[in-house]
Protein backbone atom coordinates (compact mmCIF):
# COMPACT_ATOMS: atom_id res chain seq x y z
CA UNK A 1 0.00 0.00 0.00
CA UNK A 2 3.18 2.68 0.59
CA UNK A 3 5.23 3.95 -2.30
CA UNK A 4 7.79 5.29 0.43
CA UNK A 5 10.78 3.71 -1.84
CA UNK A 6 9.84 6.57 -4.48
CA UNK A 7 10.31 9.54 -2.34
CA UNK A 8 12.90 11.03 -0.34
CA UNK A 9 12.99 10.96 3.57
CA UNK A 10 12.19 14.61 3.31
CA UNK A 11 8.74 13.74 1.64
CA UNK A 12 7.72 11.12 4.32
CA UNK A 13 5.83 11.70 7.69
CA UNK A 14 8.21 12.09 10.75
CA UNK A 15 10.42 13.32 8.03
CA UNK A 16 12.24 9.74 7.39
CA UNK A 17 10.68 6.20 5.60
CA UNK A 18 11.68 4.07 8.21
CA UNK A 19 9.35 6.08 10.54
CA UNK A 20 6.52 6.09 8.15
CA UNK A 21 6.28 2.52 7.69
CA UNK A 22 6.01 1.76 11.45
CA UNK A 23 3.41 4.13 11.72
CA UNK A 24 1.18 2.63 9.16
CA UNK A 25 2.07 -0.93 10.84
CA UNK A 26 1.26 0.40 13.92
CA UNK A 27 -1.94 2.01 12.91
CA UNK A 28 -3.33 0.05 10.43
CA UNK A 29 -5.69 -2.08 12.60
CA UNK A 30 -7.99 1.31 13.40
CA UNK A 31 -7.91 1.93 9.26
CA UNK A 32 -9.08 -1.23 8.43
CA UNK A 33 -11.99 -1.14 11.22
CA UNK A 34 -12.45 2.40 9.85
CA UNK A 35 -12.86 1.27 6.14
CA UNK A 36 -14.56 -1.29 6.46
CA UNK A 37 -17.11 0.79 8.74
CA UNK A 38 -17.82 3.35 6.06
CA UNK A 39 -17.32 1.27 3.08
CA UNK A 40 -21.14 0.39 2.69
CA UNK A 41 -22.14 3.60 1.70
CA UNK A 42 -19.72 3.36 -1.57
CA UNK A 43 -21.71 0.61 -2.30
CA UNK A 44 -24.66 2.51 -2.34
CA UNK A 45 -26.98 2.45 -6.21
CA UNK A 46 -26.49 6.07 -5.78
CA UNK A 47 -22.51 6.14 -5.68
CA UNK A 48 -22.20 3.24 -8.38
CA UNK A 49 -23.59 5.08 -10.93
CA UNK A 50 -21.32 8.12 -10.37
CA UNK A 51 -17.95 8.74 -9.06
CA UNK A 52 -18.19 9.79 -5.60
CA UNK A 53 -15.85 12.46 -4.38
CA UNK A 54 -13.86 12.17 -1.18
CA UNK A 55 -12.16 15.21 0.59
CA UNK A 56 -9.91 13.34 3.36
CA UNK A 57 -8.79 15.89 5.84
CA UNK A 58 -5.01 16.13 7.26
CA UNK A 59 -3.11 13.81 4.48
CA UNK A 60 -1.41 10.56 5.97
CA UNK A 61 -0.31 7.59 4.41
CA UNK A 62 -3.39 6.52 4.45
CA UNK A 63 -4.64 8.87 2.11
CA UNK A 64 -3.09 6.85 -0.20
CA UNK A 65 -4.71 3.54 0.92
CA UNK A 66 -7.92 5.29 0.56
CA UNK A 67 -7.07 6.21 -3.24
CA UNK A 68 -6.29 2.44 -3.92
CA UNK A 69 -9.48 1.16 -1.80
CA UNK A 70 -12.34 2.98 -3.28
CA UNK A 71 -13.34 3.99 -6.84
CA UNK A 72 -14.12 7.26 -5.90
CA UNK A 73 -12.25 11.19 -6.49
CA UNK A 74 -9.67 11.31 -3.60
CA UNK A 75 -8.83 15.16 -2.24
CA UNK A 76 -7.04 15.98 0.84
CA UNK A 77 -6.22 18.86 2.26
CA UNK A 78 -3.08 19.42 4.91
CA UNK A 79 -1.28 22.00 7.02
CA UNK A 80 2.37 21.30 4.83
CA UNK A 81 2.89 20.46 1.26
CA UNK A 82 4.61 17.39 2.74
CA UNK A 83 2.62 14.84 0.69
CA UNK A 84 1.92 16.98 -1.93
CA UNK A 85 4.31 15.96 -4.48
CA UNK A 86 3.15 12.11 -3.52
CA UNK A 87 -0.73 13.19 -3.97
CA UNK A 88 0.41 14.39 -7.76
CA UNK A 89 1.78 11.30 -8.29
CA UNK A 90 -1.34 9.60 -7.17
CA UNK A 91 -4.02 11.45 -9.36
CA UNK A 92 -4.95 12.83 -6.06
CA UNK A 93 -5.94 16.56 -5.54
CA UNK A 94 -4.07 17.85 -3.28
CA UNK A 95 -4.29 21.60 -1.74
CA UNK A 96 -2.62 23.38 1.49
CA UNK A 97 -5.18 24.58 4.22
CA UNK A 98 -5.01 25.77 7.93
CA UNK A 99 -8.06 24.66 8.49
CA UNK A 100 -8.39 26.39 12.42
CA UNK A 101 -7.89 29.73 9.79
CA UNK A 102 -9.43 29.18 6.48
CA UNK A 103 -11.82 28.12 4.38
CA UNK A 104 -11.52 24.75 2.65
CA UNK A 105 -10.29 25.83 -0.63
CA UNK A 106 -12.91 24.01 -2.67
CA UNK A 107 -16.43 24.74 -4.01
CA UNK A 108 -19.02 24.85 -1.26
CA UNK A 109 -21.28 21.57 -1.72
CA UNK A 110 -18.52 19.50 -3.48
CA UNK A 111 -18.02 16.40 -1.50
CA UNK A 112 -19.83 13.11 -0.87
CA UNK A 113 -17.58 11.68 2.05
CA UNK A 114 -15.54 13.62 3.96
CA UNK A 115 -13.05 11.81 6.54
CA UNK A 116 -11.99 13.39 9.52
CA UNK A 117 -10.03 10.80 11.54
CA UNK A 118 -7.37 11.25 13.90
CA UNK A 119 -7.48 15.08 13.30
CA UNK A 120 -9.76 16.33 15.82
CA UNK A 121 -7.90 16.24 19.11
CA UNK A 122 -4.73 18.25 17.54
CA UNK A 123 -6.32 21.02 16.94
CA UNK A 124 -6.34 23.99 19.80
CA UNK A 125 -9.25 25.89 18.77
CA UNK A 126 -12.87 25.96 19.20
CA UNK A 127 -15.07 23.31 17.07
CA UNK A 128 -17.33 25.72 15.61
CA UNK A 129 -15.56 27.03 12.51
CA UNK A 130 -14.00 23.86 12.15
CA UNK A 131 -17.20 22.39 11.75
CA UNK A 132 -18.76 25.28 9.83
CA UNK A 133 -16.24 25.21 7.03
CA UNK A 134 -16.35 20.87 6.84
CA UNK A 135 -20.26 21.42 6.16
CA UNK A 136 -19.92 24.49 3.87
CA UNK A 137 -18.02 21.63 1.28
CA UNK A 138 -19.83 18.08 2.49
CA UNK A 139 -23.37 17.79 -0.05
CA UNK A 140 -26.14 17.54 1.35
CA UNK A 141 -26.73 14.46 3.19
CA UNK A 142 -23.12 13.93 2.44
CA UNK A 143 -21.33 12.00 5.26
CA UNK A 144 -18.41 12.59 7.57
CA UNK A 145 -16.47 9.98 8.87
CA UNK A 146 -15.15 11.25 12.28
CA UNK A 147 -12.87 9.55 15.26
CA UNK A 148 -10.90 10.57 17.78
CA UNK A 149 -9.35 8.83 20.97
CA UNK A 150 -11.91 7.97 23.06
CA UNK A 151 -11.16 9.60 26.41
CA UNK A 152 -12.93 6.88 28.54
CA UNK A 153 -11.44 4.01 27.46
CA UNK A 154 -11.08 1.00 30.35
CA UNK A 155 -6.75 1.79 28.96
CA UNK A 156 -6.88 5.17 30.16
CA UNK A 157 -9.25 4.78 33.31
CA UNK A 158 -6.86 2.35 34.51
CA UNK A 159 -3.70 5.15 33.44
CA UNK A 160 -5.27 7.43 35.27
CA UNK A 161 -6.30 4.77 38.39
CA UNK A 162 -2.39 4.48 38.59
CA UNK A 163 -1.34 8.18 38.75
CA UNK A 164 0.24 7.98 34.71
CA UNK A 165 -0.50 11.02 32.09
CA UNK A 166 -3.06 9.98 29.44
CA UNK A 167 -1.83 12.85 27.34
CA UNK A 168 1.46 14.32 25.90
CA UNK A 169 3.85 16.43 28.02
CA UNK A 170 3.14 19.89 27.12
CA UNK A 171 6.88 20.65 25.55
CA UNK A 172 5.88 17.20 23.13
CA UNK A 173 2.58 18.22 22.27
CA UNK A 174 4.05 21.14 20.61
CA UNK A 175 7.41 19.55 19.52
CA UNK A 176 9.48 21.88 21.45
CA UNK A 177 12.25 19.31 21.24
CA UNK A 178 12.83 19.35 17.54
CA UNK A 179 12.66 23.51 17.39
CA UNK A 180 9.11 23.92 17.12
CA UNK A 181 8.75 21.83 13.64
CA UNK A 182 5.52 21.05 13.16
CA UNK A 183 5.25 19.30 10.27
CA UNK A 184 1.68 17.92 11.01
CA UNK A 185 0.45 20.61 14.12
CA UNK A 186 0.22 19.71 17.55
CA UNK A 187 0.27 16.60 19.45
CA UNK A 188 -2.92 15.23 21.21
CA UNK A 189 -3.77 18.40 23.32
CA UNK A 190 -7.14 16.69 24.50
CA UNK A 191 -9.39 13.68 24.08
CA UNK A 192 -13.20 12.78 24.17
CA UNK A 193 -15.95 10.56 24.99
CA UNK A 194 -18.73 9.30 22.83
CA UNK A 195 -20.77 11.29 24.17
CA UNK A 196 -18.92 14.69 23.65
CA UNK A 197 -18.42 14.18 20.38
CA UNK A 198 -22.08 13.08 19.27
CA UNK A 199 -23.13 16.80 21.17
CA UNK A 200 -20.53 18.77 18.96
CA UNK A 201 -21.66 17.25 16.27
CA UNK A 202 -25.60 17.38 16.88
CA UNK A 203 -25.10 21.07 17.66
CA UNK A 204 -23.20 22.45 14.42
CA UNK A 205 -25.98 20.22 12.40
CA UNK A 206 -25.14 16.83 11.86
CA UNK A 207 -27.32 13.53 12.15
CA UNK A 208 -25.61 10.91 13.69
CA UNK A 209 -26.04 7.90 11.85
CA UNK A 210 -24.42 5.04 13.58
CA UNK A 211 -21.36 4.77 15.87
CA UNK A 212 -18.92 2.50 17.66
CA UNK A 213 -16.01 2.41 19.88
CA UNK A 214 -12.83 0.29 18.41
CA UNK A 215 -9.74 -1.03 18.62
CA UNK A 216 -7.93 -2.45 22.25
CA UNK A 217 -5.03 -1.13 22.78
CA UNK A 218 -2.01 -2.36 22.03
CA UNK A 219 0.62 -3.51 24.98
CA UNK A 220 3.68 -4.75 23.65
CA UNK A 221 4.97 -7.09 26.64
CA UNK A 222 8.41 -7.98 24.61
CA UNK A 223 10.78 -7.05 27.71
CA UNK A 224 13.74 -8.29 29.79
CA UNK A 225 12.69 -6.84 32.75
CA UNK A 226 10.82 -9.59 34.51
CA UNK A 227 9.24 -7.16 36.47
CA UNK A 228 8.20 -5.25 33.73
CA UNK A 229 7.25 -8.33 31.46
CA UNK A 230 4.90 -9.62 34.42
CA UNK A 231 2.72 -6.18 35.14
CA UNK A 232 2.21 -5.48 31.48
CA UNK A 233 1.43 -9.08 30.85
CA UNK A 234 -1.15 -8.83 33.85
CA UNK A 235 -2.13 -5.40 32.15
CA UNK A 236 -2.58 -7.53 29.01
CA UNK A 237 -4.87 -9.83 29.93
CA UNK A 238 -6.88 -7.10 32.06
CA UNK A 239 -7.07 -5.49 28.63
CA UNK A 240 -8.80 -8.15 27.06
CA UNK A 241 -11.86 -8.53 29.31
CA UNK A 242 -13.03 -5.32 28.02
CA UNK A 243 -14.51 -4.41 24.84
CA UNK A 244 -12.60 -2.59 22.07
CA UNK A 245 -12.95 1.22 23.11
CA UNK A 246 -9.66 2.82 22.32
CA UNK A 247 -11.48 5.24 19.69
CA UNK A 248 -14.54 6.93 18.72
CA UNK A 249 -15.93 6.46 15.74
CA UNK A 250 -18.82 8.24 14.24
CA UNK A 251 -20.48 8.50 10.92
CA UNK A 252 -22.70 11.41 10.43
CA UNK A 253 -24.91 12.91 7.95
CA UNK A 254 -25.39 16.82 7.24
CA UNK A 255 -28.86 17.99 7.28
Amino acid sequence: MTDLKKFPDSECLYLSAEAEKKYILGKSQRIRYTIEYFNHILQSKEFKERKCKILDIGTSPFTFLFNKCFDAQISTIDLTDLYKRRCKSSNIIFEKCNILEEDIPFPDNEFDIIIFTEVFEHLISPPKPIFQRIKKVLKHNGTLVFSTPNLNSPYNILMLMLGKRILPRSYELFNEETDGDCVHGCGHWRKFTMEELIDILKRYGFKIIKYRHIIKPYINIRTSNPLRFIRRSGLKILMSMFPAAQFNLILARKE
